[in-house]
């Protein structure tokens, strides 16, 4: 009877230790996102123009300005705004000098790669004579961010 109680009491101890032992065959796989562009940028500018058309009444308040940018990398951009700097205005004029363009692009709504985005501004109490910067600010879809002025 002794030789049974060691016996199971040695079995017991041998199972908590294989127990313990047991091998993790978990893996984890890490992904690398790289992010193509032209021109180094992940968007270009398409155009930044006024929307008046010859003969048409010209606005008191100012000119609208419709700027398009295009994702030009093969991942999707979740944030993105541009600013127009008007270069020809001077530092005291009564108007801003700058204009800020917000897009609707979200997570739930990327600019898809290869994929053009319009708004238009009115440029309140201000002129466009086409000499301008345009600073753009956003995310890709991954996390990387971009700033950068053209």
């Amino acid at each position: 009877m002794k030789k049974l109680v060691f016996t199971l009491y040695m079995l017991g101890m041998v199972a908590l230790a294989v127990s313990g032992c047991t091998t993790n065959t978990e893996t984890t796989a890490t992904t690398t996102t790289k992010t193509t562009m032209t021109n180094g940028q992940p968007v270009e500018i398409v155009s930044v123009l006024s929307t008046y058309k010859p003969g048409q009444t010209v606005n008191p308040g100012g000119p609208e300005i419709e700027m398009t940018l295009k994702n030009v990398s093969d991942e999707p951009v979740v944030y993105l705004t541009a600013t127009l700097e008007l270069l020809s205005r001077p530092a005291d004029a009564p108007f801003p000098k700058y204009w800020r363009y917000g897009f609707n692009v979200t997570d739930t709504n990327p600019l898809l790669p290869g994929k053009s985005i319009s708004t238009k501004i009115r440029l309140i109490g201000g002129g466009f004579d086409g000499n301008y910067d345009v600073s753009i600010n956003g995310t890709m879809q991954s996390g990387v961010t971009f700033t950068y002025t053209k």
